[in-house]
Formats: C-alpha cells, structure tokens, sequence
C-alpha cells in the first residue's frame, strides 16, 4: 500500500532532531576521499554503498559438469546471451563476479554525474579486488568525490593472519588504512563488514574489532547483512559491547526483508542507519534459493518508514558490484536511483524534496553523525 502523508510534521522523533542538529554541525565535519578530505557540505548526491572496483569470484560456485550451457557461462566472458540465465543465477559467470576495468568504470560513473551526482562511497573492503589507483584514477577523470571503504568482508575473503590475531591487532589494521592508507589513498568509510548467515566466530572477532575502529576513528561503520537473515539486534549488540554507537553504524541490505516493518521499526528505534541499498537487484539468487524484492516493493516499504518519521535515518544505493549491473552489459548503472527510484517513491507519497534528502542530507548526515560519535566516545 501506498504511504499517505508523509510530509507530516515529525516534531520530537529522535531520528529527525538528530539529523537536524548534523546538518547544523555538517561545515565542520570533513570526508576523507581518494583524493584528499573534501567537506561533508560538499558532497551532494550521494550512492552510499557501491563498488567501482570488487573482485566477488570466491562466491561463485562451480556448474554442473553436465550443464553445458552452465559451464559455458561458467568459464566465458560475460555475453547478453547469459543474461536472462544469470538474472536467475547470477553467481553463475566468474566474469560476470568481477569488476576492474578503469575505463568502464569512468564511461558508467560518468552517467551518474550527468544526472546531478557528486558521490561515490566504494565499499570494497580488503583482499577484496578494491584497486586503489584505479578508485584514485575514477576521481580524477571524472570530478567526482570517491570514498573508498576500509576493513574486512566476509571470512572466505579473509586473510589468513586474521586467524590469530587479536582484537586490537584487527582494528589497528583497520586504523591504519584510515591514518595511513594503502598506495597513498586512505579509507573515509569503514566496510563493508562481512558478516554471513553463518555468523562464524572469526567475523563476530572481526566485527567486534571493526566497532573499536570505529570509535577511535569517528567514520561510519557499514556492515554487511546476509539479507535474509534477522541479524540486525544482535550486530548492533556486538558493536555497543565494543562502544560504538548505533548512530555511526549502517546495516546494510535490508532490502530482503522489505515487508518485515516489525524489524526495521526495531532497528531504528535504536538509532541505527537503514541502508536499502539493492535498488535495481531483483534477481533470483539460485545459489541461495532466494528472491529479491523488486523496487516497487522496496520503495512502498521506504516509503511507509519514512511515513513512520524514519525518514532521517535511511540510506538508499545501488550495491552494484556484477557487471550485468552496468549499463554496458544491459544494466540499469549508477544513475538507476536519480533516474528510477525516486520517482517510484514520490509515486508512493513521498515529497520530492524528502525522497531527494535520501540522496543528499541523509549521506552527509551519516558521516558528520559518525564523527560526533567517535569524538565523544574518544573523549570519553
């Protein structure tokens, strides 16, 4: 159903009280991109959670040997005959799992700064195909503001040394990609953390040391959900154990449980970030058995939190990270949200400015939010 009145005065939700007072505190706050810190205030529309880079081949599984069409997509590259095969299995191409081509990357970010964008929060974490001079050379080319992400996904992609280490060697690591960075570029975002449906103890250890980082460095915290999962409560659990504050923390792809309002209301009670950032992602995931919702269904649920007075406290993206996401390969692109998305939810009540503030306020709101958190927690 569609939301109604959601322009509503939202006087005394903690949810808008605080993002008013980011927006107040926003000219101070700067955001460290690969070219340089640039001021929160600057950084305009915004995907908060993308990929220009990732390397995902370790997800892939292997197809039946008896499969050919399976193990011609398997081993090929990615070809438009493979499409309407991989929209029901997507994991299915190992070529289709990998995104590192410069080039490409500037030809389909450029669309998205046609349309107004700023922006680009790339969450590709360690080992996990990031190519820092690549993110540093996207920037250049084409004057958009590129925020690469820092720390550890999921534990297939971790490195062995993760094994024995301890927590403060974990975030001192992560620290270091924050202070230090890594080919001369430093992280502005921590994630995406990995955490699986599993939930193994070495990414509990990892996530734990990822909110200790998060406190010392005052940077949003972006942890990757297994969708399907109702992880939310306990990671954010995990995180204040470690003292971290739910307002600098994302949990992100909640777009699988677009309809469960019970969870996401919960989540956001606690002050937590919202991200539905699989906007255009409505494939069957074979591999899981899974389902993902189409827009339509994300934007009626965005919109009924936003109705909620949730509004302030939710992040929308993209999460392109397969090549069959691109525009080059039949895909809707990074500029799918401007173009698409918000116009679904105006569709569904939404003010125009308030579905645009999704792209905006609520991106910059998120960092100057974050730095606030780890400077009282430093303080502290």
């Amino acid at each position: 159903m569609a939301a109604q009145d959601t322009t509503g005065d939202t006087a005394g939700d903690p949810a808008e009280d605080t993002a008013d007072n980011a927006a107040d505190n926003a000219a101070g706050v700067t955001v460290q991109t690969v070219t340089g810190p640039v001021a929160a205030s600057e950084l305009g529309m915004t995907l908060a959670h993308e990929h220009l880079f990732t390397d995902n081949r370790r997800r892939c599984r292997e197809p039946d040997p008896d499969d050919a069409e399976a193990v011609e997509i398997a081993g090929s590259p990615l070809h438009p005959a493979y499409l309407a095969r991989l929209r029901f299995d997507p994991m299915l191409s190992r070529d289709n799992a990998v995104l590192d081509d410069a080039d490409l990357a500037v030809t389909e970010a450029l669309r998205f700064r046609a349309v107004g964008g700023r922006t680009i929060v790339n969450q590709t974490p360690l080992d996990c195909g990031r190519r820092e001079g690549d993110l540093r050379q996207v920037a250049e080319r084409t004057g958009l503001n590129v925020v690469a992400g820092a720390g550890y996904y999921l534990e297939a992609f971790h490195p062995p040394w993760l094994r024995d280490a301890t927590l403060d060697e974990i975030a001192d690591s992560i620290v270091r990609e924050v202070e230090e960075g890594t080919d001369g570029v430093r992280a502005g975002i921590l994630g995406e953390t990995g955490v699986s449906a599993d939930f193994t103890d070495e990414e509990r250890r990892v996530l734990r040391a990822s909110g200790r980082a998060q406190r010392r460095t005052g940077l949003p915290l972006s942890v990757h959900l297994p969708g399907w999962e109702r992880y939310g409560s306990e990671v954010l659990d995990v995180l204040e154990a470690e003292g971290c504050d739910p307002a600098a923390v994302v949990l992100s792809h909640l777009n699988p449980s677009a309809g469960d309002v019970a969870y996401h209301r919960a989540l956001g009670a606690r002050g937590t970030w919202l991200s539905f950032d699989m906007i255009g992602i409505d494939w069957w995931f074979g591999h899981q058995n899974t389902q993902a919702p189409a827009d339509s269904v994300v934007a009626s649920a965005v919109a009924g939190l936003i109705g909620e007075g949730l509004g302030a406290r939710i992040l929308i993206s993209c999460d392109t990270y397969l090549k069959m996401q691109l525009h080059a390969f039949g895909g809707y692109g990074y500029d799918h949200l401007p173009l698409r998305f918000l116009p679904a939810l105006v569709r569904e009540g939404v003010a125009p400015e308030r579905a645009a503030a999704l792209l905006t306020d609520n991106p910059r709101d998120l960092f100057v939010t974050a730095a606030r958190t780890g400077a009282a927690g430093r303080g502290s």
